[in-house]
């Protein structure tokens, strides 16, 4: 069954199975459980503003549900602008969670500043600076763990073609609170959890009787601009695993920010995964480029990296950090362990190295 948005013709009050009876808004497709094979169509050079796309249902591996775009123009926009907020840790432009089998292909994503986009320091209130803010991410897959099941396994995601940029910070501090408090704690404003682009997010029990993981993920094609946080992110919010992510593919993404934007972190950060490849991805002025943490195994070819400054954003400078990140254009960093197969990549304009290997037992380069 195919069903169509269209954010200046459509009505919510329609079918929404034709692009004649097409829905207007996300929130209507956000009503409807997809069956597999089912097909989510976007008009072209529409646009959603302010407004999160997350379907439900899975798919199964013969009959994947799609996401897509259809007509003529500009790949569709969805910018959820996500604002100052007591309650929210985080807002997405596109989100699934414990659903499998979805194939996501050209949408374009965003979730600017609504008050100043691209300024990543929080307001002043009450003379001081210091805010809550919810943390800006693009296109999320989540695998979170349910109580009373042991494992929780979101499997056969694919993402394609898709486009992600300026997704404006912040970054949490170290204990995930999501709070800027500048001058304060050893992290402050970049810590571990950042805004992020296009990635995946494992949430585990902290005891570990239930666990989530995610099998076969793939990234590929995708563009990436302007990530206050990280460009593509496998994250895993328990760092005692190394099997969060099992077998993903980061293959040919162009992962390239403004040289004026101030971002924070890698093009790539990698968290818990077995075995991931990732080829084919050109990589430029980020502060560092792939970087590997508490991982088993990997393979990282073919990748072209360059102008890796390792700079901190303003808000950081701020904070009084006066060092860099480490601008390296493959860091296989804290916990590693296995082999790492680090093939014909070209590393260009470093202010650091252009790999490095911290706390593993072996790496083959």
């Amino acid at each position: 069954m195919y069903y169509y948005l269209d954010s200046r013709e459509g009505d919510d009050s329609a079918d929404g199975r034709s692009p004649q009876t097409a829905w207007r808004s996300l929130a209507k497709a956000n009503t409807r459980t997809f069956a597999p094979g089912d097909s989510l169509l976007l008009r072209r050079g529409c646009s959603w503003l302010g407004e999160t796309l997350a379907p439900r249902g899975s798919g199964t591996p013969e009959a994947p549900i799609l996401i897509d775009a259809y007509g003529e123009g500009e790949q569709p926009l969805i910018d959820r602008r996500g604002g100052f907020s007591e309650t929210e840790n985080a807002t997405e432009a596109v989100c699934l969670t414990n659903q499998s089998y979805w194939i996501i292909r050209h949408l374009t994503v965003s979730n600017t500043n609504p008050a100043a986009p691209g300024q990543v320091e929080p307001p002043i209130i009450d003379g001081e600076r210091f805010a809550m803010f919810p943390l800006r991410h693009g296109l999320i897959i989540r695998a979170t763990f349910r109580e009373g099941v042991r494992r929780t396994t979101v499997r056969g995601i694919v993402i394609q073609e898709c486009r992600a940029e300026n997704i404006d910070g912040t970054n949490g501090d170290e204990g995930n609170s999501y709070r800027w408090e500048l001058c304060k704690g050893e992290e402050g404003v970049f810590g571990r959890s950042g805004s992020v682009c296009i990635g995946a997010i494992v949430t585990d029990n902290p005891t570990g009787v239930y666990r989530a993981h995610m099998e076969g993920l793939l990234i590929e094609g995708c563009t990436v601009r302007n990530a206050a946080g990280s460009g593509i992110r496998l994250d895993s919010e328990a760092w005692s695993y190394r099997d969060s992510y099992r077998g993903a593919v980061l293959r040919g993404n162009n992962l390239c920010a403004d040289p004026a934007y101030v971002n924070s972190h890698a093009g790539m950060y990698i968290v818990g995964a077995e075995n991931p490849l990732v080829e084919y991805n050109r990589f430029c002025h980020y502060a560092n480029g792939q970087a590997y943490q508490n991982c088993r195994n990997g393979v990282t070819r073919y990748n072209f990296m360059y102008d890796l400054t390792g700079k901190l954003s303003e808000t950081a400078k701020m904070a009084g950090y006066q060092t860099y990140w480490d601008a390296m254009g493959v860091d296989v960093d804290s916990h590693c362990t296995g082999e790492f197969h680090i093939t014909a990549n070209i590393v260009a304009n470093m202010k650091d190295c252009g790999f490095s290997a911290f706390n593993f037992e072996t790496v083959s380069e």
